[in-house]
């Protein structure tokens, strides 16, 4: 479907003493309140390659997500008919859901527990959960008991959409020691800044009082790793400096440096990672070779997630 469609929503099946057709069951759906503190929607729009005449002036960072669709529906509050917006961002892939998601939050923001990972501002909640990436809008002058009511829309949206978050893949090779709380990153696309870096993650951490990011991507296969690597010393030569290249038993590294801010970039088999925003050299070569030390000296290429994968400590905590 193209463009903005408003769907009919079912009136409610009043009691009677026939059974009552079977409801439609569907995914990240507006589903009502089981306290009945709002109604939900009587319409439901649907923005596809319009989405910039609902969300003016941020189509472009969730197109870099791969959005597929938005559904749109309006909570009326049953006692003082004040609205609550509610959009529903079908984004394709769980870890382009997480990527929006991520972005858009503040790292200060106050933690929520619901799906893969929530939280709130304000009167208003926002999740992600598998594909979707879910924003509910409370009214801008409510108290903490507007808030309480989009929570539990959250949570009933949040019902209608299936338990299969797992870890990502990166998971399991994240260090635990330095890790900055709710810093994890997805770039679907423009990873680092350049068009050729494609489904990278970054994540930020703070060890022996200096700060970095550790980035890595997985490619198809080990050569693909290999062309990324080249690119990208490629691009530092051409806009930075290339402190050092060599090649070692692992694969490729590179030093660069910008204005005093050290990077560090490798290649291990399918693997394409490193160290950036460091201003001490050798604290980012460090770092680094013991973040490729610790990924598998073999392993699959592709965005799946290996069979084992184990979330850390900081992660649970997130919610």
């Amino acid at each position: 479907a193209y463009g903005s469609e408003t769907e009919a929503v079912e009136p409610s099946v009043k009691e009677t003493g026939t059974k009552p057709p079977a409801a439609v069951v569907r995914v990240a759906d507006f589903a009502p309140l089981p306290g009945g503190q709002a109604m939900p929607p009587s319409k439901i729009d649907r923005f596809t390659d319009n989405l910039y005449e609902k969300i003016d002036g941020k189509e472009g960072m969730f197109r870099a997500f791969h959005f597929v669709e938005l559904r749109f529906g309006q909570y009326t509050h049953a006692q003082t008919q004040e609205s609550f917006d509610v959009y529903i961002y079908d984004m394709g892939e769980p870890v382009n859901a997480f990527g929006i998601y991520m972005g858009e939050r503040s790292p200060t923001a106050q933690a929520w527990s619901l799906g893969r990972d929530a939280y709130v501002s304000g009167t208003s909640a926002y999740l992600c959960k598998d594909k979707y990436y879910v924003n509910v809008l409370g009214p801008p002058d409510g108290g903490g008991d507007k808030l309480e009511v989009s929570k539990a829309i959250a949570t009933a949206v949040a019902a209608t959409i299936p338990d299969t978050d797992k870890p990502f893949w990166v998971e399991q090779y994240l260090p635990a020691v330095g890790r900055v709380p709710n810093s994890l990153k997805y770039e679907a696309t423009s990873g680092l800044g350049y068009d050729f870096v494609k489904k990278m993650f970054r994540i930020e951490y703070e060890v022996e009082g200096k700060t970095f990011q550790f980035f890595v991507v997985r490619a198809e296969e080990a050569a693909a790793a290999g062309a990324l690597f080249d690119k990208f010393a490629e691009a530092t030569a051409k806009y930075d400096k290339v402190v050092s290249k060599e090649t070692d038993g692992q694969g490729q590294r590179l030093v660069g440096e910008s204005l005093g801010v050290f990077s560090v970039a490798f290649t291990k088999g399918v693997f394409f990672g490193g160290v950036t925003e460091c201003e001490d050299q050798a604290l980012a070569v460090k770092q680094a070779e013991a973040f490729r030390a610790g990924l598998p000296d073999k392993a699959e290429g592709g965005t799946e997630p290996p069979p084992k994968s184990v979330s850390s400590p900081t992660d649970e905590e997130q919610g």
